[in-house]
């Protein structure tokens, strides 16, 4: 999972400290030209500590490190003379997209994709189409799916989705979206993503909207640090509940939500690790279990400094690393991250590896639909101290799972979750601690189908040796019966006899009966000719026929 958050700044007078720290490193990216504040955003690869890809925000510039920054190529994205990067998402060392605005209002910008390292960029004229429009953030949850916001047109926010990884950009009904404030625009780089479909982005107006279904229905919440008298914020989410809210101009805020940002509630007294430096930009660090705050101005409630902060594990306790001009941070991992400083500085967060412990490696963590049920399937390779798993669908806890403590040796889970309906379901697995410490370890998104009749599949292959596959559909719970007949309509093989929910279904019916384990007692196997079989479901009764070639 990748959590990030960006936040559009206000060209502040600021203030900067040759002051070095043991977390942030000192890169360079020659090519980036003199300015007096941070003007790059990045977008590092989930789990990637050597593959990051960056923004100007004041020109067409992007940059591409490959090594973890030892190296950074600075480049301009091709057909964007005139443009300025509004935001940046990257998938992998190939592929990235951009938001560009035009300062000019010529042009909307538009999204630009490259698909070769940032050789040649592709405009994607599906999107933005018109004069006067601005992009103001996108992000990718996978190469296919990705959301793009806009400041409002007509009244509405500009929301484009894609399916197939921007060749065509849909715009999003108004009916799903909010409308805006008189006056309200949206905030550039500032989206967070957190989950398989969970999406935010933020205002001027103190509201934040908010997206459970990867930017096609938008909800929205108000006054997150207090209301329209502050500024702006900074916003990150550790998981699809729970997340924090920095602001600092004209008053100092922290703030929390545990409903996905319905609603927030003030941290108080406000933390004293805070109490000298601009509670600018935040994102949140996995695996610790840490929240990052970095700056740029030494403007806020107490005309405070820039500098760079984070948080123990109940985000009330923070401490204060620097005085460093800094700007938004962006994590690859717990070891490593990135934030831009001024002119061609780049800082690069490093950790010691042994502070980043993961008290749970996850090997895989997948799904199978059995019916109108849902088996979730985790394994581990290692546990320290682990509790359990608390299992969440569409952001609401359903189960919790025992885990086996600390051990070395490969575990195996499973959960079922029964008895639903059609529909998307999003699955988040939390790992914890016997000391109550948890962390996001997997999610995952299961798309449930249900039959809406009754239908019996011609069996595949046919003609069969010595097996073949049924399948059969039932949209209603009930007895089902499933059986194999000769020509003289003699049974010879009982495949299914029991009650069964609605659901897809497939049995294998084999011919030998040491293998098949269905044919009648004492039954050596069946000779080749052709054989019926008849599926009874309530009133339903469906007979089809398959051929034994031997």
């Amino acid at each position: 999972m990748k959590n990030f958050s960006f936040f559009f700044v206000l060209l502040f007078v600021a203030f900067l400290s040759t002051a070095t720290m043991s977390q942030w490193v000192q890169q360079t990216a020659p090519g980036l030209p003199n300015f007096p504040q941070p003007q790059v955003i990045f977008s590092p690869i989930d789990g990637d500590d050597n593959v990051c890809w960056g923004k100007n925000s004041n020109n067409s510039q992007f940059l591409r490190t490959t090594d973890g920054g030892d190296n950074w190529t600075v480049s301009t994205v091709n057909g964007a003379a005139g443009l300025e990067g509004s935001s940046i998402s990257a998938f992998d060392a190939n592929t990235a997209w951009i938001a560009m605005n035009d300062p000019s209002n010529a042009t909307s910008g538009g999204i630009f994709k490259t698909a070769d390292g940032g050789s040649t960029w592709t405009k994607q004229i599906t999107a933005f189409p018109l004069a006067g429009g601005r992009p103001n953030v996108i992000y990718f949850f996978d190469p296919n799916n990705g959301v793009c916001v806009g400041n409002p047109r007509g009244g509405y926010w500009e929301i484009y989705t894609t399916t197939n990884g921007g060749t065509n950009w849909i715009p999003v009904p108004s009916s799903n979206i909010p409308p805006p404030l008189a006056g309200e625009l949206g905030i550039e780089n500032s989206m967070v993503y957190s989950g398989a479909t969970y999406f935010w982005f933020p205002t001027l107006r103190n509201r934040l909207y908010r997206t459970t279904d990867q930017g096609y229905t938008w909800t929205v919440a108000d006054s997150v640090t207090g209301g329209p008298s502050q500024i702006g914020f900074g916003f990150a989410f550790k998981d699809d509940l729970n997340g924090l809210a920095a602001d600092f101009y004209p008053n100092s805020v922290i703030t929390k939500t545990t409903d996905g940002g319905e609603t927030w509630v003030p941290i108080v007294p406000y933390p004293s690790g805070l109490d000298s430096i601009s509670s600018l930009f935040i994102v949140y660090r996995e695996i610790n279990d840490s929240y990052v705050i970095t700056s740029q101005t030494n403007l806020g409630g107490n005309q405070m400094q820039p500098g760079t902060a984070y948080s123990d594990t109940n985000v009330y306790t923070w401490t204060q690393v620097d005085h460093i001009l800094l700007g938004p941070a962006a994590f690859s991992d717990c070891n490593t991250g990135w934030a831009g400083g001024m002119n061609n500085l780049i800082y690069k967060w490093v950790t010691d590896p042994s502070s980043c412990t993961i008290p749970v490696e996850l090997i895989s963590f997948n799904s199978s639909v059995i019916g109108n049920n849902i088996q979730l399937n985790w394994q581990t390779a290692t546990e320290i101290n682990n509790q359990g798993f608390e299992i969440y669908r569409n952001g609401n806890k359903i189960a919790f799972v025992e885990g086996k403590g600390t051990t070395t040796e490969t575990q195996n889970y499973s959960f079922i979750d029964k008895n639903l309906q059609s529909g998307i379901y999003n699955y988040r697995l939390n790992q914890i601690d016997f000391d109550g410490t948890q962390e996001v370890v997997g999610e995952l998104t299961v798309y449930l189908t249900l039959p809406e009749e009754f239908s019996l599949e011609q069996n595949y292959p046919n003609p069969f040796n010595p097996s073949t596959v049924i399948s059969y559909q039932l949209p209603v719970t009930g007895f089902v019966s499933l059986k194999v007949y000769d020509v003289l309509g003699n049974e010879v093989a009982v495949l299914v006899n029991e009650e069964k929910p609605p659901g897809s279904y497939e049995v294998e019916f084999n011919s030998h009966s040491d293998e098949g384990q269905n044919l009648p007692a004492g039954r050596q196997g069946l000779s080749s000719g052709i054989y019926f079989y008849t599926l009874q479901a309530g009133s339903f009764t469906q007979t089809k026929k398959l051929i034994l070639m031997k």
